[in-house]
């Protein structure tokens, strides 16, 4: 078997749609992990599909983009990143074209709490490597997190010629991409899944679990992972130490029913009924609370507009 040199940016769960599902039960797949067949077709990325993989899977799921207000980054001459003039709307810098009224609706909110003056957004892989065109401002600035409504083309990744390695590779929970396969963390992360008996190699921060509102089983014992070159350590479970693990992996992101009402900043799904059946009246899929309204200085589109109450939550 080849040695796998794929950095996917993301990785796909069959839990994550019916149609994988169905793919996964008949090819009798014991992985669950899916790559995307365009990142196959890199030219230095291996594995590759051989002679006998199926053809990929077609399905529609939700997508995130990862992206920087142009307030964050300066250009690697220390210039500004973002045009001379300002957008009209929230606009990407690429392709110098707006955004859509769902991804605008989400970087207006995001700019208001950061205090953003840009409208001018650029995609986090524009800041990667020595040659990058753009820096963070600040070790400290992150890219945000957009998710739309996508096609994309998957492989089953146990079926690609040279996947023997990444099969038990760690991915990570929060990013949904693969360790560095031969890193000390994905070693001891390897080690640990094995010596535990786990069959997934996904892993999971106590921050990060903490964040999603996760429950961690009573008896999970986690293991402390150094951060890169620091010497703090963090504890990482595997999703198998989770409590209903079997129903996370299709709540992963926004992943689940489009046109269900989620919370704006979470992008959980809000599972009150009141709200489900509220939102058959709106076009907007968004919801907050009226703590956010306030802390956002936000106001309401009427005066007449009132709060639909969910188990002491109010959401608007």
């Amino acid at each position: 078997m080849l040695r796998s040199t794929a950095i996917f940016r993301q990785v796909y769960f069959t839990e994550q749609s019916p149609a994988l599902v169905q793919a996964a039960a008949a090819l009798g797949l014991k992985s669950n992990v899916w790559v995307e067949e365009w990142m196959l077709n890199q030219p230095a990325n291996n594995p590759k599909p051989g002679k006998k993989a199926p053809n990929p899977s077609k399905v529609t799921l939700w997508k995130s983009l990862e992206l920087y207000n142009a307030d964050q980054l300066s250009k690697r001459d220390q210039s500004p990143a973002a045009p001379e003039v300002n957008a009209s709307a929230h606009s990407a810098v690429v392709s110098q074209r707006p955004y859509g009224k769902a991804m605008a609706f989400d970087m207006e909110a995001i700019s208001v709490k950061n205090s953003y003056a840009s409208k001018w957004w650029i995609p986090a892989g524009k800041t990667w490597g020595r040659s990058s065109e753009y820096l963070p401002r600040d070790s400290k600035e992150q890219p945000h997190k957009f998710f739309i409504t996508g096609a994309v083309s998957l492989y089953p990744l146990e079926t690609l010629e040279g996947s023997t390695t990444l099969l038990k590779t760690p991915i990570s929970g929060g990013t949904r991409r693969f360790f560095k396969e031969d890193g000390d963390r994905a070693e001891a992360l390897r080690a640990f899944a094995k010596s535990n008996g786990f069959s997934s190699y996904l892993f999971f921060t106590d921050k990060q679990l903490n964040r999603a509102g996760i429950e961690i089983k009573p008896d999970a014992v986690p293991i402390a992972i150094s951060s890169g070159e620091s010497t703090n350590n963090y504890s990482v479970y595997n999703i198998e130490q989770l409590a209903g693990y079997e129903n996370i992996l299709a709540s992963i992101g926004r992943y689940g029913n489009p046109d269900a009402p989620v919370y704006l900043f979470s992008g959980m799904e809000v599972k009150s009924k009141s709200v489900q059946d509220a939102q058959k009246k709106f076009t907007q899929r968004y919801w907050v609370s009226h703590r956010d309204i306030e802390q956002n200085l936000w106001s309401l589109a009427s005066e007449s507009e009132r709060p639909i109450s969910s188990s002491s939550v109010e959401f608007a």
